[in-house]
């Protein structure tokens, strides 16, 4: 009676032969040597790369009896056939925006203020071509720029003019009712 394997058992690796080379390739659990026990002219040899453990474990699947000749075959699916009677459509989820996407606002003290397109770190500090606040590359509109984060580089407000007291005077005059004719500068000399 052979004593219980363990997984993680020292022993199983250790096996019988005249040699640690005859050891691992021959070992099998005839040839296991837990205890240090071998028949007379063997050694019992440890750390083979075979392992007792492993070999009292059952195999997952069952051995074929005999290789076959012809690839196994299964049998094909039924795909479903169109039915005659219609789908019932469903309601549209929401009306459709001609908008395009909004920008999430980010606070005035956010660190991506910081990310800018460019070639490289001085190049964002010295030009801030352009936000990139995702991180992303894909985000600058020349694609040999990168995101680089973390630059001096800091969005600006778009400055306004100052309000005045009255209000300006119109740039154009007052359009006329009917059309009027279009003057024709004359070639002719005057005296």
């Amino acid at each position: 009676t052979r004593r219980p394997v363990f997984e993680d058992d020292p022993t199983n690796t250790k096996f019988c032969g005249k040699s640690w080379d005859e050891a691992e390739a021959n070992c099998s659990l005839d040839t296991h040597c837990p205890d240090d026990k071998c028949p007379p002219g063997s050694v019992c040899y440890g750390g083979t790369s075979c392992s007792a453990f492993e070999m009292t474990v059952e195999p997952t699947k069952a051995p074929t009896l005999r290789p076959t000749d012809e690839p196994t075959t299964v049998p094909p699916t039924v795909s479903p056939s169109p039915t005659e009677s219609p789908t019932i459509p469903l309601p549209p989820t929401s009306n459709p925006t001609t908008e395009g996407p909004t920008k999430e606002v980010i606070p005035a003290d956010d660190i991506r203020h910081s990310f800018w397109c460019g070639f490289s770190w001085a190049d964002v500090n010295k030009n801030c071509f352009e936000p990139c606040t995702s991180g992303q590359d894909t985000e600058c509109s020349d694609p040999t720029m990168k995101c680089i984060a973390f630059t001096n580089c800091r969005p600006t407000s778009k400055p306004t003019k100052q309000p005045t007291e009255e209000p300006s005077p119109p740039t154009t005059l007052q359009p006329s009712l009917r059309p009027t004719e279009k003057l024709i500068p004359s070639t002719t000399k005057s005296p």
